[in-house]
């Protein structure tokens, strides 16, 4: 019931913002393997930590076909992408076509931060507000410095939000990349090979196709 009405809330707020014609689309990642972002894998095994956790919370799939029903659902191939990549894909398509006809960009609406790496209408527990391609990139690149726990990529040591925040300077883009490359290679002491192996491999990790 709770996670019916906080799913409820959110695609609620969604269609205010858009509108009465809004079409709401959900995306499940299939379980399977191999997966999307295996071929990344060198240095640190992706989501590793998720399988030290030995006891689901309780109703899960119960609460996950509960929200099957609630929307146009998708099922997403792991081989191809994890939800959070398709989701990136069809907000770019959709926002193409409406910068040509006029409109507003699509709006995404979850509680993943990754999802702020996307140029969209973002709502999640905190509301509304507008990601633009300056602030999806900087997003992007925030998280290229800090990694993610959730997913066992782990980034540089010691940078939390306010450090990558002072790092990047207020840039995006390829002015981003250079600050980032520079703290890579500082922490990995001016080792090229060894640091660029590890930031590539933490940008694929992250990045929404």
């Amino acid at each position: 019931i709770e996670a019916r009405r906080k799913f409820d809330q959110m695609v609620g707020e969604a269609v205010t913002f858009a509108g009465p014609n809004a079409t709401v689309v959900q995306f499940f990642t299939m379980s399977g393997s191999p997966k999307y972002r295996d071929q990344f894998i060198n240095k640190v095994p992706y989501k590793e930590n998720r399988k030290k956790t030995t006891v689901q919370p309780l109703w899960v799939s119960e609460i996950q076909n509960e929200l099957i029903t609630l929307s146009n659902s998708v099922f997403c191939n792991p081989v191809l992408g994890e939800a959070d990549d398709f989701i990136s894909i069809l907000a770019h398509q959709y926002n193409q076509k409406v910068r040509v006809s006029g409109g507003l960009d699509a709006y995404v609406v979850g509680e993943d931060k990754d999802l702020d790496t996307i140029t969209c209408n973002r709502i999640d527990k905190y509301g509304h507000r507008y990601n633009d391609h300056v602030q999806s990139s900087r997003n992007f690149y925030k998280q290229v410095l800090m990694g993610d726990s959730a997913d066992n990529v782990k980034g540089l040591p010691g940078i939390g939000a306010r450090k990558a925040n002072n790092i990047l300077n207020g840039h995006w883009g390829s002015l981003a990349y250079e600050h980032v490359l520079k703290a890579y290679l500082e922490a990995h002491n001016y080792d090229e090979e060894e640091a660029c192996a590890y930031r590539y491999e933490t940008a694929n990790l992250l990045y929404l196709r």
